[in-house]
């Protein structure tokens, strides 16, 4: 089941969306991943005042020269849960904060099978064994009518492969061939969210998994007048090997530049 988190954007006044003209004081800090602790290249910016700042492999950001005041700070990564928080920022001094993000495994919808009953065979058979009792599944993936497989959530995130690219164009254009990938790929698009005014996601799933499964996530964001960055995040049963994961991915992003030839 998916949950749609609505955050209320905390719009700061017209003063603190340009450079100071006295006494200023700066936010930094790092992200990290809450489960092992290692450094995100997340997006980090200040809600109403500026688009993300560029990410780096260390996770670390900083933003100087900010007038004294309060500031709504967003960071967000493809297949992690959004943080918001709001600081005080005073002339003169530097806050410094850790920020953790929460990974999103994706969750297939539940499906029950059932099997009409066989007739009494006429000839009369040997008592089968007792059944062993049925696993404890944590996900359950059904791959067939007669097949089905087990996992456990802390299994699910290593079977998710993320990649991204940058093209050169129209930006309008690029959003368009992102879309148009979808379901030259096997997938079958699900939503489509517009997360701020220069960023977009796509949710779709495999055309072989039911409904509300999502097993693709694409981010496409504006980086400039002229160029996008495409991310995308592409979540498989475990039949499915990491190579196979990859070799998806980069098929997506190859139809994309495809498509805008």
């Amino acid at each position: 089941m998916h949950k749609l988190i609505l955050t209320l954007a905390l719009f700061l006044p017209p003063t603190q969306g340009l450079l100071a003209q006295g006494p200023t004081g700066s936010i930094g800090g790092i992200v990290l991943t809450r489960e092992d602790g290692r450094p995100l290249a997340a997006r980090v910016w200040l809600v109403g005042a500026a688009r993300p700042g560029p990410s780096n492999a260390k996770g670390t950001f900083r933003f100087d020269r900010l007038p004294p005041g309060r500031y709504h700070l967003r960071a967000t990564y493809i297949g992690y849960v959004p943080v918001d928080t709001v600081l005080s920022v005073t002339a003169g001094v530097h806050v410094q904060i850790v920020i953790r993000l929460s990974s999103t495994p994706v969750v297939l919808a539940g499906v029950t099978i059932r099997e009409a009953a066989k007739p009494p065979a006429v000839v009369t058979l040997p008592k089968p064994p007792p059944a062993k009792p049925p696993p404890t599944c944590g996900l359950l993936f059904v791959v067939s009518p007669r097949a089905l497989l087990c996992t456990s959530p802390a299994m699910l995130p290593r079977t998710t492969v993320h990649h991204e690219k940058a093209f050169f164009g129209s930006n309008s254009l690029i959003l368009q061939a992102a879309l148009e990938a979808v379901g030259q790929t096997g997938f079958v698009r699900e939503s489509l969210l517009q997360l701020n005014d220069a960023t977009w996601l796509i949710a779709a799933r495999d055309a072989a998994l039911p409904s509300g499964a999502r097993s693709l996530r694409v981010e496409v964001e504006e980086t400039g007048s002229h160029d996008t960055t495409v991310r995308v995040s592409v979540t498989s049963v475990v039949t499915l090997s990491r190579a196979g994961q990859v070799e998806r991915a980069e098929s997506y992003l190859s139809r994309i530049r495809q498509n805008l030839r």
